[in-house]
Order: structure tokens, then C-alpha cells, then sequence
């Protein structure tokens, strides 16, 4: 019995799709260049009511699937373009009709002299894999920094004592910029982001749950920064410029362009800001030690000047209608300048023995070059194939320079000291790749690929002790070490509408990884070999048209940065010493996840499982001497429960709001001191933005955010947040004047304690990083704003971003 209701159901099923009719083309203009993002309305002919509507693919592919048999007429607009109408077509059941081979536009010869667009676009979109954050339409923005943008959205913490992103609760979140990974440790990573002002920025990606043709490392996902486009043909682009003051001046500037003719395409950006800031942090420490209390207390007053330039420049050319090569240049430089007055006391029982002050400077130096060769095959209409090599030098300098002055309780100079570390760090990155995609019916599509990378690191640390014309080398703070790791991974992902309404993702991800550290007078201090399998899924239903369910899989590694595993030790002061921990274990984490989307509401509930969740900063005293070390230490586990709710609201037709809040519940399984410790915290935050369309072109935007708490390891965060408010007008025929203030009520700041009574651990962090900051911006178009740009370029190095560390 359950045999035949089984083949009656596979019946019925065979019948109702083979009742269904499929309409399918390609949309390109008269270069035979595809047209992407061009809206494509299917007309009932009887009544010309809508039957279905769709956009054409970056390839200009379009499909339309589960429709009824019939007469419909096929309407198609593109920005730039004549509306194309078909004649009437007839579809029957179960027939695949091709339109044609290409719908070709034809571009408009005549414009208005002006056009109002009345309407607003939400700031933040949600869809099953990824939310996406509207940078270019942000008011509050104006004159920000990618930074800002990131720390203020929903679900995303930025921890900037530590330089750390996290997403939903979880660590190794990888940074890129349009598709390209990002190698720089995650520190630095943080200071880039810093000095790429929100002018060139288009719009922010927070992937959630990646598909198989990314790479499987990070177990947060992927943020995604994406630059500005301009149009096509011509020369077109924008440019801006920002001035402000925080705690210093702050400036910045940020040009893009694109030139097309025939059949090549020139583009490329460049942006430069330049930060002064005043940080202020407080280190405070207790330690028994046989029953004698001892405490140290540190003040660190900095001052810090951050210019920042960055660009890149691409040159694409059509080989034929049916491949495109191109070549694309990238460059980055940031010049991290400080200037510290620290003061330290030591104490015992209460009374104060030495005091320290330490004057110290340093210039941690950043640049980058990069290229990629790329090229794209389109044999059919059905297939592409795509190509990617890369090669990526990064070099990183850091000298710094202490002098340190010891004084006793009566305040009388003890005796003084100059120390100096240097810091050269060059890392060289090889990638290929190759990636086809190939459509098998009008409603499957399958990709496979291959990757290599290939990695070298070299570290040199040096300490020198000063004196009077006297630089000596203390070999025992001095190392050398270096990096050589190679990876390699193929995948296949399946992409399908099985049944009406129904989207399913099926990939499987394999990766190899041999990775060796070294030094001149100990071999293999790391030698691991290690293969993989990273399956992910994720598989969507439309339940009616106001409604979708989704729900996902994925499971990914997060492998030691390089710095985490190097046994070297920094220098922060007499007592603080930063150092590496090649016992370091890569983390490997799952997790689950499901969403609900109801009209513009979207609810997303995961829960994730890591196994030696790597910690950066974890404290370690010694109850001897009172010095603390940090490293970065594996916790056995961590599980974070998460629930994020969005709510777009429209109040009136001028006054609108986007609100989200998130829950996340943390349980971390520790080690301290060679005993389990556990940690549990419910985390709550808000985010929240309101905007005004006034009239004569004025706009009002005020957000805000507000986050109790986090876990970062044995160290436990308290509440922070911020308030920012923005007024943009437009000035003139194009161009836009904005003021914007952000951090209304310096309200960002961060505190953390590590207390553990039995552990003898008492551990407190105050910083005061950022400050109020107000920025006035203009910005300008210039050129043809009338065409799309044709292809956004990628290239095969999309996926190994933060491992620089």
C-alpha cells in the first residue's frame, strides 16, 4: 500500500510538472554585450495583467518557470535602454520555449531634462544567505568609514582593543572588497577599514552561510565590501571630499571612474583618509601571591595619526562575443603613527614600591600590491568559465622605541632604560583558479571548481637594548621565524527549483592543507597536514506570496593566523607582553540555521557548535612576578544560540524607520590554569535608524545601536552602544552637500573584566578608543549616469582574507 501511494504522489507530481510551460532568453545590446539587472515583466495577452516578472543574470540569461500554457506577451526595460515588447507568444504544457537566441536593446537617443524619483530604499535587506546594508543611500554615513558602517549593523561586533569582527556572536569573520579577500592580520585589517571612507562604498554583504565556491575558512562568514559602480559607455564617475574633527582633524577623499568605447573598458578608484585620535586605556591587575596582594595599575595615553591611501585600476577587453580577458591592479599603504605617555605603579599590600613611565613611539607600516589575471569563457548560453590567477605581496614594517623611567614610592628616580624592537613581516600569496558553471535545464544549475593557493611568510623580530652609543641585541626576545603553507580545494554546487516555489543549494567543499612553521635553529615547530570535507545546504519555500522558509547548513574552519602560532613575544611595557602559541589548534565549527521572512519582516534563529575556538588576548599572571602575558588560546568549546529579528516600518510617506533586535546566548567551555571554567551570557542589542524625506531636497537620518555585553574568552565585555544623526541636501543639478555626527554621546566605550577568585585572576581593561567626531562632506558625478556598468569584476583570490595575522 505504501509502495503505490508512493508511485500515485511521483505520478501526480510528473503530471504537474509536465503541465508547466518554461520561457527562457538572453538580454544584450547591440555589441552583443550581455545586459545585466534588465527587469523583465511576462504579460497575460488577454488582459495584460502580470503573470510573472523576473531580472536577467550578469550573463543576461533570464528564466521563467512554472508557468501555465497561454498566450503572454514579454515586456523588457533596462535603464539606458528602449522598452522592448514581443509579439504574442504561445506556451504549451511541458514545452521549453526559447524566445530567440538574444534579445537585443537598443540604447535611447533622447533623455528628459529632469526626473523625480519619489520612494525610499530600505538601508538593510535581508535574504536567506546574506543581509545587505545600503551604504551610498545612508545619511548618517556621511563622511564615515567602512569601520563605522560595519561596527553599527545588526548582529556584528567590533572589538577594538583586541581588532576583532565578529558576526552573530562568532569569530573569523573574512573581509572583502569587491569579492577580493583581504590578507592582513585582523588588527590591521580593522585600521584599513578605518581609512576607506564610506564615499566609494555601494553597499556591505554580511554572508551568513556561504556557498560551496567559498573558500571554507572563517566560521563567522564573510563581510563583503562592495565599491561604487559607474555606468558604461563614455567616461563617468563621482567623486567626494570630507573634513571633521573628533579628537584631532579628520579628512578624507574618494574618486572612482569607468571609461568604455568599443570593446574595452578602463576603471578604477582610489581613496585616501587621514585620522588624528587621542585613545585612553586603563590596564589594572591583582595577584596573590602567598597571601601577599600585589597590584599593578597602567595608564596608557596615546596619540595616533593614520593616513590611509588605497586604490586599484582594471583594463577589460572582448576577445569575441564570447570572451572577456581583463587585468586588475590593486595597492593599499597605511602609516599607523603613535605617540604614548604610559605610567605604571607597582604595589604590594597596599603600598605603592616602583612606579614606571614609559615614553614610547612607533610607526607600524602597511603596503600592498596585488594583480590578478582574469578571463571568461562563454561557449553557450548555458556556461561559463571563468579563470583567476593572483599574486599578492604584502610587507609590513614596525619599528618601535620605549624609553622607560623606574622611580620608587617616594617618587625618586631609580634608574632608566631605552629599548628598541623592530618588526619585518614581507608575505607573499599565489593563487589559481578555475570555476565553470553550467545551466543543465532551465531550472538546475551546477558548479564545480578548483583552487590552489600558495603562502610564504617570513617574521623578523628584533630587541635591542640602548645606551650610549651602544645597540645590543637580547636573543632571547629576538626571533626569526617563517611560514610556508600551501592549500587546495575543489567543489560542486548544485542549484535547483525542484517543485514550484522551492529553491534548493547543495554543495560539497574538500580542502588539503599542509602548513609547516619554522626558524633558523628549530625546524618543524608547526608541521600539520590535514584534509577536510566542508558540506553546506541550503534549501528555501515560498509558503505564499507574502511568506519564505529557509534553512541552512554549513560547517567551516578557522585556521591559526600567523602571528597566533609564532612563539615570539612583543614588548608592550615592563610587565605586558604579547606572545605567540604554536600549540594552537585550527577551529572548526557548524551550524544551523533558519529564517522567516514575512513581507519586509525577516526573523533568522541559528545555532552554532565551535570545537578549539580560538580566543585572541586570553590573560595569563604571573603571581610571582606580576607580569601578565596574552596569547591566543583554543577554548575546547563554544556554543552560541542566536535570534535576530527585523522590522522595516513606514510611518508616513516621508518618515521611515528599520529597526533589529538580536539575542544571543553563549556558553564557552575554558581552561585556566590547567582547570575547566565555564562562562555563560545572554547578549541582547538594538539597532535602529529613522529617516526623513523633507522638502527642497533635504534628508534627515538618525541611527543608534546598543549592545549589553559580550564573551571574549575568560574576559567578559559590558554594555556600549552609539547615536549617530546625519542631514543631507542636494546641491544643485548633481552633486550633494552632508553633515553628519557620529558617537552623539561618547558613549563607545569599552570595559572588560576577567574575575576568577578561585584562579587567582582579577583582570580590568577601560578604553576610550572613539570619540564624538562631526564630518561635512560634498560629493559629485560627472559624466554619462545614463547606463549600467557591464560586468562586476571578480578574480580567484575571493575567499582567503585575515590569515596575515
Amino acid at each position: 500500500m505504501r509502495k503505490l501511494l508512493t508511485v500515485i504522489c511521483f505520478l501526480l507530481l510528473v503530471n504537474n510538472l509536465m503541465a508547466q510551460a518554461i520561457l527562457k532568453g538572453v538580454i544584450a545590446d547591440r555589441n552583443s554585450r550581455p545586459i545585466e539587472g534588465a527587469t523583465l515583466h511576462l504579460l497575460r495577452s488577454g488582459d495584460s495583467s502580470l503573470a510573472a516578472g523576473t531580472a536577467s543574470d550578469s550573463n543576461g540569461l533570464f528564466i521563467f518557470s512554472n508557468l501555465k500554457p497561454g498566450l503572454y506577451i514579454l515586456k523588457t526595460t533596462s535603464e539606458g535602454y528602449l522598452t522592448y515588447t514581443s509579439p504574442a507568444l504561445g506556451l504549451k504544457a511541458g514545452s521549453t520555449e526559447n524566445v530567440t537566441d538574444t534579445i537585443y536593446l537598443d540604447k535611447q537617443t533622447t533623455h528628459l531634462q529632469s526626473v523625480t524619483v519619489s520612494g525610499r530604499r530600505n538601508q538593510i535587506t535581508m535574504q536567506p544567505d546574506r543581509m545587505l546594508l545600503d551604504v551610498a543611500n545612508s545619511i548618517a554615513s556621511t563622511g564615515g568609514t567602512a569601520l563605522d558602517m560595519i561596527a553599527t549593523s545588526p548582529g556584528v561586533t567590533v572589538n577594538y582593543q583586541e581588532g576583532t569582527i565578529s558576526m552573530n556572536g562568532k569569530k573569523g569573520v573574512v573581509i572583502m572588497i569587491n569579492g577580493r579577500p583581504n590578507y592582513m592580520p585582523a588588527g590591521d585589517v580593522v585600521k584599513m577599514l578605518q581609512g576607506l571612507g564610506s564615499g566609494n562604498i555601494q553597499k556591505i554583504e554580511f554572508i551568513t552561510s556561504p556557498p560551496a565556491g567559498f573558500d571554507a575558512e572563517g566560521n563567522a562568514g564573510f563581510i563583503n565590501i562592495v565599491l561604487k559602480k559607474n555606468p558604461a559607455d563614455g567616461l563617468n564617475g563621482s567623486f567626494s571630499l570630507t573634513g571633521g574633527y573628533g579628537k584631532g582633524l579628520l579628512g578624507a577623499g574618494s574618486g572612482n571612474f569607468n571609461y568604455r568605447a568599443s570593446h574595452i573598458n578602463l576603471f578604477g578608484d582610489v581613496a585616501y583618509s587621514y585620522t588624528r585620535n587621542k585613545p585612553y586605556t586603563t590596564f589594572y591587575r591583582r595577584v596573590s601571591d602567598e597571601g601577599i596582594i600585589k597590584e599593578s595599575y597602567s595608564i596608557t595615553d596615546r596619540k595616533t595619526r593614520i593616513p590611509t591611501i588605497n586604490g586599484r585600476i582594471g583594463f577589460d577587453i572582448d576577445l569575441g562575443r564570447k570572451t572577456t580577458a581583463g587585468i586588475l591592479m590593486s595597492g593599499y599603504d597605511n602609516k599607523f603613527r603613535l605617540r604614548a605617555v604610559n605610567t605604571a605603579s607597582l604595589s604590594s599590600k597596599g603600598n605603592v614600591d616602583t612606579m614606571i613611565s614609559i615614553d614610547n613611539g612607533e610607526l607600524n607600516h602597511w603596503k600592498n600590491y596585488s594583480a590578478n589575471f582574469n578571463i571568461q569563457h562563454m561557449p553557450d548560453t548555458k556556461t561559463i568559465i571563468t579563470f583567476n590567477a593572483d599574486y599578492v605581496y604584502y610587507k609590513n614594517s614596525d619599528p618601535v622605541n620605549y624609553t622607560n623611567a623606574y622611580y620608587n614610592s617616594a617618587g625618586n628616580l631609580l634608574y632608566q632604560e631605552r629599548i628598541e624592537t623592530t618588526k619585518e613581516t614581507p608575505i607573499n600569496f599565489k593563487v589559481a583558479a578555475v570555476d565553470v558553471s553550467r545551466h543543465l535545464d532551465s531550472v538546475t544549475e551546477l558548479s564545480v571548481g578548483a583552487k590552489t593557493t600558495v603562502l610564504r611568510f617570513d617574521n623578523n623580530v628584533g630587541f635591542y637594548r640602548l645606551g650610549q652609543n651602544l645597540r645590543e641585541k637580547d636573543s632571547a626576545l629576538s626571533t626569526v621565524h617563517a611560514l610556508r603553507e600551501d592549500y587546495s580545494a575543489f567543489y560542486v554546487s548544485l542549484n535547483a527549483n525542484p517543485i514550484k516555489r522551492m529553491n534548493v543549494r547543495l554543495g560539497m567543499r574538500y580542502e588539503y592543507t599542509n602548513s609547516n612553521l619554522s626558524s633558523p635553529w628549530q625546524k618543524d615547530i608547526v608541521s600539520r597536514h590535514y584534509g577536510n570535507l566542508f558540506p553546506n545546504a541550503l534549501v528555501s519555500y515560498k509558503l505564499s506570496n507574502d511568506m519564505t522558509w529557509s534553512a541552512s547548513y554549513n560547517r567551516r574552519i578557522t585556521r591559526p593566523t600567523f602571528n597566533d602560532l609564532a612563539p615570539f613575544t612583543y614588548y608592550q611595557d615592563p610587565n605586558t607582553f604579547l606572545t605567540g602559541n604554536p600549540a594552537l589548534q585550527p577551529t572548526f565549527s557548524g551550524t544551523v540555521k533558519t529564517d522567516v521572512q514575512f513581507r519586509k519582516y525577516f526573523l533568522s534563529v541559528s545555532y552554532t557548535t565551535e570545537k578549539n575556538s580560538i580566543q585572541m588576548y586570553q590573560p595569563r599572571i604571573d603571581s610571582a612576578t606580576n607580569k601578565l602575558f596574552y596569547s591566543s588560546e583554543n577554548i575546547p568549546r563554544l556554543k552560541t544560540f542566536n535570534a535576530l529579528l527585523t522590522i522595516p516600518v513606514n510611518y508616513l510617506n516621508w518618515l521611515s524607520g528599520n529597526y533589529t533586535v538580536s539575542f544571543i546566548r553563549q556558553q564557552a567551555d575554558l581552561v585556566y590554569e590547567g582547570s575547566a571554567v565555564k562562562r555563560n551570557k545572554s547578549i541582547w542589542s538594538f539597532n535602529g535608524v529613522q529617516r526623513a524625506v523633507l522638502g527642497n531636497n533635504w534628508s534627515v537620518e538618525v541611527s543608534g545601536f546598543l549592545r549589553t555585553g559580550d564573551i571574549v574568552g575568560i574576559l567578559v565585555q559590558k554594555p556600549y552602544g552609539s547615536m549617530d544623526a546625519g542631514v543631507r541636501k542636494q546641491w544643485g543639478a548633481k552633486g550633494t552637500v552632508g553633515l553628519s555626527v557620529s558617537n552623539i554621546f561618547n558613549t563607545m566605550q569599552f570595559h572588560f573584566v576577567a574575575e576568577d577568585v578561585q584562579k587567582n585572576l582579577y583582570n580590568t581593561i577601560n578604553a576610550d578608543l572613539l570619540y564624538r567626531a562631526i564630518r561635512l562632506t560634498y560629493s559629485l558625478p560627472f559624466g554619462n549616469q545614463k547606463v549600467k556598468e557591464r560586468r562586476n569584476r571578480g578574480t580567484g583570490a575571493e575567499d582567503e582574507k585575515s590569515r596575515v595575522n
